[in-house]
This record gives C-alpha cells, sequence and structure tokens, in this order.
C-alpha cells in the first residue's frame, strides 16, 4: 500500500529535526525520552556482562550512559528490550562528561592527582571512586566520608587496604541478598588526559579494575571506547585482557535503525505526530505519559521503511532508477569509510533536505526533493568534519590542506598536501594527538604514519590498487572533488 504524508506537516516537522539533532549527552543529562530510539543491536552492547563498547563519535556512548544512569529510562529499557534485569540495576559513572566532581574526579583534579601522587596505581583511583558510592550506599565508614578531597580519598584507600576491601565484599553480599547488581561505567575517556601515555594508563587500570570486578556477584564495570583507543594495542598490556577485548561490542546503526530513530521523533512530533502517524498508518491510541508513542515493530524492517522513505522524499533521487533508490542512497553518502552513519548525520541532512525545499521547491507534491536531499547531506558534511574535530583536533588542518584534491588519488599526493606548516598547525591542534605519527617506535613523525591514523578513524580507506579514497561525509565539506560525487554547498 502506499502511503501519503501530509506534506506541509512533515516538511515543518523534518525540518525541526535539523535544528535539534541528537547531541552527546554533557554533565548525564538525558534528551526527552519520547525521542528515544532503542537499536536492538544496542541492546547486545549494553548487556550487565559486556564490559568494553565500541563507538565512533555519535554513535551514543554518551547518551547510553546518561540513560543507564537514568532510573526512568532504564525501566523503559527493561520494558521495550524485554530485559527485566534492568529493573533491579544501578549505575555509577565512574568518568564521563559531568564535571560536577561529585561521583568521580574531573579531568582537572585527576592531572592533580598525576603531580603529586606520580607512582598511584590507577586501579586504586578508580576503587576509590567505587568505594565512595558504597559507603554512600552503606551508610558506613565515617572515617572516610568524612574526608574532602580526592586526593584524601585516593590515600585512604591506598592504605587502608584490609578496611576497603572488606567493605566491598560486604556491599556485594549485601547487593546480592537484595537480588540488585550495580555497573560501574566509564565514558569520555579521551578526557582523562591530553596525552597519550597518561590516558593509556588510567584507561589501563579501568579495564585492570573491571577485571577485578568480575569476580564478585553483584557488580560489574563497562566503558565505552573510541576506535582508536580500543585499536591502541599498548591498552591492552595486562594478564587476560584478551577476555576483556574479544568481548567487545560495537555501537552501530543500521539503515533501518537510523530511519527508525528518524520516525521516532516524527511521530512524537508537538505539532504534527498524529498527522504523520495516520498518513504511515500508525493506531492512534493514548500515548505512554513519559516515553510517547513507541514505533511500532513491523516499522523496524527494510520493507516498511523503504516505503516510509518512499512516502516521505520519492523512491528515487532523480527521475528514474538509474539515480539511485532514495532509501539507500542517503546512508551510503552519509557513510564514513567504514560503512558507519551517526544518526547526527542523517537528523542534520534530512532537515536541511527540509529547510532547501521549502525554500527552493515549495510547491513540490512530498515533504523532501531530491535535490534539496543533496544539499542536506552536503550540509551534513560540513558540520561531520567540526564534530570530528572536537575529539580530533588535529584532523582538521590535514583534511583542509587537501582543498581541490581529487580522489582516489596515490598516497604520495596526499601527503604532498601536509607540509611543515600543516603539520606545525595539526601538532598545535590539542588533545590527543595522532597515535601513530606521535608514538610509533618506527614510523613516529612519518606523515605516511598519518595515513594509517585517519584510517583508524575512517576518515579515508585504500582501495584495491593501492590509491586512497576518502568518502563523501568528509570529503565534500573540505572541497575535494571525486567523479561523480554530491558536489559542496555554494
Amino acid at each position: 500500500m502506499k502511503r501519503m504524508l501530509p506534506c506541509q506537516q512533515t516538511r515543518s516537522a523534518i525540518r525541526r529535526l535539523g535544528a535539534e539533532p541528537v547531541k552527546a549527552q554533557a554533565n548525564l543529562k538525558l534528551e526527552d525520552p519520547r525521542i528515544l530510539y532503542f537499536p536492538v543491536r544496542h541492546k547486545e552492547a549494553l548487556h550487565w556482562d559486556v564490559s568494553v563498547v565500541i563507538g565512533m563519535r555519535g554513535a551514543g556512548k554518551s547518551l547510553w550512559t546518561a540513560a543507564l544512569n537514568n532510573p526512568g529510562i532504564r525501566t523503559i529499557m527493561a520494558r521495550e528490550w524485554g530485559v527485566d534485569l534492568w529493573n533491579h540495576l544501578d549505575v555509577h559513572v565512574a568518568f564521563g562528561q559531568d564535571l560536577s566532581e561529585g561521583g568521580f574526579p574531573a579531568s582537572s583534579t585527576l592531572e592533580e592527582l598525576w603531580r603529586v601522587m606520580p607512582s598511584l596505581d590507577p586501579v586504586v583511583l578508580w576503587k576509590t571512586v567505587l568505594f565512595k558510592r558504597v559507603v554512600e550506599e552503606m551508610g558506613s565508614c565515617e572515617a572516610f566520608m568524612a574526608l574532602t578531597s580526592w586526593r584524601a580519598r585516593v590515600e585512604w584507600v591506598r592504605d587502608q587496604v584490609e578496611i576497603s576491601n572488606g567493605l566491598l565484599q560486604r556491599f556485594d553480599q549485601e547487593w546480592s541478598r537484595r537480588g540488585r547488581k550495580l555497573l560501574v561505567v566509564w565514558d569520555a575517556l579521551d578526557l582523562l588526559a591530553d596525552d597519550w601515555n597518561r590516558m593509556r594508563l588510567l584507561a589501563r587500570g579501568a579495564l585492570r579494575f573491571t577485571q577485578t570486578l568480575r569476580m564478585t556477584t553483584s557488580m560489574r564495570g563497562k566503558l565505552f571506547l573510541r576506535p582508536d583507543m580500543y585499536e591502541d594495542d599498548d591498552l591492552w598490556t595486562f594478564a587476560d585482557s584478551s577476555k576483556l577485548k574479544q568481548s567487545r561490542v560495537e555501537l552501530s546503526w543500521s539503515s533501518v535503525d537510523l530511519y527508525g530513530l528518524l520516525l521516532q521523533r516524527l511521530i512524537n512530533d508537538p505539532d504534527h505526530g498524529a498527522e504523520i502517524r495516520a498518513g504511515l498508518g500508525m493506531p492512534d491510541g493514548d500515548p505512554d505519559p513519559v516515553r510517547g508513542y513507541g514505533l511500532p515493530g513491523d516499522f523496524r524492517t527494510e520493507e516498511r521503511v523503504n516505503e516510509a522513505i518512499h512516502a516521505m522524499a520519492g523512491a528515487y533521487m532523480g527521475s528514474n532508477r538509474r539515480r539511485g533508490n532514495t532509501h539507500t542512497w542517503i546512508p551510503n553518502h552519509l557513510a564514513d569509510a567504514k560503512g558507519r552513519v551517526s544518526p547526527r548525520s542523517l537528523l542534520l541532512a534530512m532537515g536541511a533536505a527540509a529547510r532547501v525545499t521549502g525554500e527552493r521547491f515549495p510547491a513540490h507534491p512530498q515533504p523532501l526533493h531530491y535535490e534539496a536531499i543533496r544539499t542536506g547531506v552536503a550540509t551534513a558534511s560540513e558540520t561531520r568534519v567540526d564534530e570530528l574535530a572536537e575529539d580530533y583536533p588535529w584532523i582538521k588542518p590535514l583534511v583542509e590542506a587537501l582543498s581541490g584534491l581529487l580522489v582516489p588519488c596515490p598516497a604520495e599526493e596526499l601527503t604532498s598536501r601536509w607540509d611543515g606548516t600543516t603539520l606545525q598547525r595539526m601538532k598545535k591542534a590539542g588533545k590527543l594527538p595522532p597515535r601513530r605519527f606521535t608514538s610509533d617506535p618506527v614510523r613516529a613523525g612519518n606523515p605516511m604514519a598519518l595515513i594509517d591514523d585517519l584510517e583508524e578513524l575512517a576518515v579515508l580507506w585504500r582501495i584495491s590498487d593501492g590509491r586512497i579514497n576518502i568518502p563523501d561525509i568528509f570529503r565534500i565539506q573540505t572541497g575535494m572533488k571525486r567523479k561523480g560525487g554530491v558536489p559542496p554547498v555554494q
């Protein structure tokens, strides 16, 4: 059955998504639960026993940290994913984007601890972070509770091994008796330090401590890692690390889930949700007071998603099928070099497409015009490069130096663009520098190592003949060219 969406109303709702896309969850604050989407493949990543979760920028690491930290959202997760455990789960964030220092030390405090206690075992640090939560839960250990600085707390736990271990054991037994679990979560680990050696040491300590927690009945740890951190072999130089590494799960988004997120938001639009639900043929009963309208299960299939996107934007990216199927064209052109798409990129692209359709094609009979979608993809490219530069500031000088480059091209053509001035800008960018270029024992300082650093982050890839290609999501914003590719925004 061919669906018909109300044109102007749907266009208006999609345009709003571009203005209010998925945001990183700073300070552990969670957005409106009515527009949260629960991909089935993320259920495994959030499982109690999965200790290592990998996610690119925008995949949902901080969002799920905030969700896990919210008892109300855990209840929704338990219901929608059919996992009763989340109804009996307590969560403690051991590190993240929250700056209050209530539950864990901020990065500036960690830097100070490192300065005054250079020989501190990071496992003791993370044990202290958990111990503070435990004594608060147990209402015990007045000597520890009287301490007001993280340095004093760390020193106390370091010196009172028997007492601290005994109380953690009592907590484990008590929580087991109550049928409850405690999950300790680490997020935003790039904020631990601004150099690889110190960040690596602190993150490795968290992994080692997570191994220790696996020996308890009621406590586990979960680390959300960036791909470049996971791929850092030096992070895993401790006994039995392979057991953690091999059980990792990646936060990834299929095209069905990306469009599911889009539809979840549209059907809960405050102005036009009812009309959009009717256009999609969804039942319009009473909404959940917290969750709003949930996306029906049949809209999590390729067939129904394809139908919905065709109703929204037409079947093809032009007048016929030779221009590409709209449903597949959009994620293909938003993907990085490993085929991954950020949910934020999709929402930004669609929002921009709705705006441009209203400005350039106001009489178009569907909410989105295909030419406006092309412009939307170019707009998303601009934002994606800026987002990546927030996590990896050293990337921007490198890709900006490639303006006008025609890809695919030989690797030497890329590196010839990275002159001394570009490399100096890259080195001064701050935050964690490119890992191989900075610390590889053989190739440190060699621009060819930067290609591997960028390939690891899926900014580029090597095609079968050895040449380098760059996907549209990074190519367009910086003015690189590709025959037949989407042109940059004018």
